[in-house]
């Protein structure tokens, strides 16, 4: 029972563990002697033992038929089991021979391993022919000596049943092979090999010696092999870089490597990379995906759209494509079409958390504040620490009024993300406008130590410094200052900054100044069309010819 339990729990890490019971069997031979080599179909107390051996692994079969099953049905649901019409049988029994031999090989001397292994159609027929006949050998030598070397007819089996699964001829995936599926098949020629050197060498002068030289020297090499491929894996780039060094036609790693590229933000490479793998595999919907986003944050959105198109065209349903289509179309302005791409994405995935608060976002855009909501808290249902969600969800509940839930969701926006100088200008609106003018200077300042150059906060401070009705709060010095930042960050073309370095200025007492600053920001208000404000600013200009500063009433 205890090993049952334990065997369900190996297929629930690794389902490859299926083929245990043909491995307890062969353990049953050898080294155990549970099954005598005796036995025979007319000598049935010998037949009878071998029968209670079978069925004492019954259980494991079921448990292992059982999750096969499951296992096939999910990898074809989801795509990963290619068809006969993809790959043919003929092709799949070349890989298989082919893949077998290649294990083998790599077990003694891992050489130019990869992380993937394009799917070649077509092998040469002398290589496959080799493979077989290497196989057909070592098979025959395991047969004629299993008698006298019973531990090499078990540890060949163990290694070719144990990747029998996984050998290719039901394909899952669109790999020729991998490395990771020779970890525990290894073992048996390990085995095979062990118990072999041992027996054949027991006549030899100096053994002891010379084993222990032959393993200095092969833990050396190995070692070094180990350390050259630990180095391939320091970053995505350098692993797809040496997966196209040592294989062939592999448009996977072209496209993988275009992805890394992306994320480091070289995306001229980033496109070639994607190019290659279209002229290897022209219909590949993930080369046409990568080259679209590389193409996007390039700038060229209608040609990176294209190539979205193209992947509508070749897979539907595929994974994050209507997300990354609705993104680009929401980056363009088209709103609409956004939306629709955003639902989409929800419809195939309805528990992605980045949608709903993408759909919100686009919704937001539009006024639709009441279904932005939803589509935020449906999001922070999936992931309560997605960053930017509880501040979009503020932002709306500010605009609906709703201020002290959403002075909730800044607060815990700033424990996801305590360096968002939006959450703590955000944050400091809230207090200002619940007349905690205290928590909101104290929040902006925060935001000029994250970022000394942040125009809001410039902004913010430099208002209440200078119009604030309080006398302990206002500080003209501090207003001037400020301002004077702030009209720099803005390039000076903000009639609205120039309003604001004016107010700061009367606050000081400075009434020429204010006067001539307001004139020159009513002008630019004028230029700019913006007519309200330059009324707004010709009325401040009449307080300051009184000598009256401005205070803040609200508007």
């Amino acid at each position: 029972m205890l090993a049952l339990v334990f065997f369900a729990l190996g297929l629930l890490s690794k389902p490859m563990i299926v083929t245990l019971p043909l491995i307890l069997l062969l353990l049953d031979y050898w080294p155990l002697g549970r099954m005598p080599l005796g036995a025979t179909k007319h000598n049935w107390g010998v037949s009878g033992a071998v029968r209670g051996l079978i069925w004492e692994k019954i259980p494991f079969v079921l448990l292992a038929v059982v999750w096969s099953l499951i296992t096939f049905f999910i990898q074809k649901e989801s795509g990963g089991v290619a068809g006969i019409a993809k790959i043919g049988v003929i092709t799949r029994v070349a890989n298989a021979v082919v893949s077998y031999a290649t294990y083998l090989w790599e077990t003694f001397w891992p050489h130019n391993l990869a992380v993937f292994y394009p799917y070649l159609q077509q092998l040469p027929w002398l290589v496959v022919v080799g493979a077989a006949a290497l196989l057909a050998f070592i098979s025959v030598v395991a047969v004629a000596g299993r008698r006298s070397f019973p531990y090499f007819i078990v540890g060949w089996l163990w290694f070719l049943g144990m990747l029998m699964p996984v050998i290719g001829v039901i394909q899952a995936g669109a790999q020729a092979r991998a490395d990771r599926y020779t970890y525990l098949p290894q073992i048996g020629l390990i085995v095979a090999f062990s118990w072999a050197i041992s027996d054949l060498s027991k006549s030899w002068l100096y053994r002891r010696s010379l084993f222990v030289a032959a393993a200095a020297i092969a833990l050396t090499l190995l070692a070094a092999r180990a350390w050259r491929q630990a180095a391939v894996w320091h970053d995505s780039e350098s692993l797809w870089r040496h997966a196209l060094a040592v294989t062939n036609n592999n448009d996977t790693a072209h496209t993988q490597l275009c992805d890394a590229l992306v994320r480091k933000g070289r995306i001229d490479e980033a496109i070639s990379q994607a190019e290659m793998a279209l002229q290897i595999r022209p219909n590949s919907p993930e080369a046409h995906s990568n080259l679209a986003i590389a193409l996007s944050q390039k700038g060229e959105i209608d040609l990176a759209l294209l190539h979205f198109q193209r992947v509508l065209e070749i897979k539907p349903d595929r994974p994050k494509l209507h997300y990354n289509m609705a993104t680009v179309l929401a980056e363009k302005g088209q709103l609409d079409a956004a939306i629709l791409h955003y639902e989409r994405e929800l419809q195939i995935q309805p528990a992605f958390a980045e949608a709903h608060n993408n759909l919100g976002t686009a919704l937001m855009g539009k006024g639709e504040l009441d279904d932005a909501l939803v589509h935020f808290q449906k999001a922070l249902r999936v992931n309560p620490r997605l960053p930017k969600v509880h501040y979009n969800a503020a932002v709306v509940l500010l605009r609906k009024g709703e201020r002290d839930e959403a002075i909730e969701h800044l607060q815990k926006e700033l424990q996801i993300n305590p360096a968002s100088t939006e959450a703590h200008n955000k944050l400091g609106l809230a207090w200002s406008q619940e007349g905690r003018i205290d928590l909101a200077i104290g929040e902006w300042q925060k935001t000029l130590e994250l970022q000394p150059n942040d125009l809001n906060a410039h902004f913010y401070l430099a208002w209440i410094f200078a119009t604030f009705p309080d006398d302990t709060i206002r500080n003209g010095t501090k207003a001037i200052s400020l301002a004077e930042r702030a009209l720099h960050l803005s390039g000076e073309r903000d009639p609205r900054i120039y309003r604001l370095l004016a107010a700061a200025f009367a606050e000081n007492g400075q009434f020429d100044e204010a006067i001539q600053t307001a004139q020159r920001g009513s002008h630019l208000a004028i230029e700019q069309e913006n007519y309200a404000l330059a009324d707004r600013l010709e009325s401040n200009i009449d307080l300051y010819r009184k000598s009256v500063p401005l205070r803040d009433t609200g508007e």
